[in-house]
């Protein structure tokens, strides 16, 4: 039921909005960054967390804070793309 509301809601909007690719960059600089640079070196540091030193778990939280703050510059830089594409094309232009 989740998953049948949830391509309802994406095939309107995509038929809506003929920008949709800036809202899938949205989604990636949301999700994608966190989930696979983040999380995975998170869960490697609560894992190994008495069994890696000190360089180690210097590096991880390195790529943390790195990845961190990439997502947060690509969220930007997909919310500007959003505003200025909002400006340009009309709600149902392609129909």
């Amino acid at each position: 039921m989740v998953r049948g509301g949830y391509i309802i809601i994406t095939t309107f909007v995509s038929a809506a909005l003929p920008f949709l690719g800036d809202f899938m960059s949205l989604t990636g600089a949301i999700s994608t960054f966190p989930l696979t640079f983040i999380l995975a070196d998170c869960m490697y540091l609560v894992a190994k967390k008495h069994k890696i030193n000190s360089l180690q778990k210097s590096w991880h939280w390195l790529n943390v804070s790195f990845f961190g703050l990439m997502a947060v510059v690509a969220s930007i830089a997909a919310l500007r793309h959003i505003v200025v594409h909002s400006n340009i094309y009309h709600i149902f232009a392609d129909m």
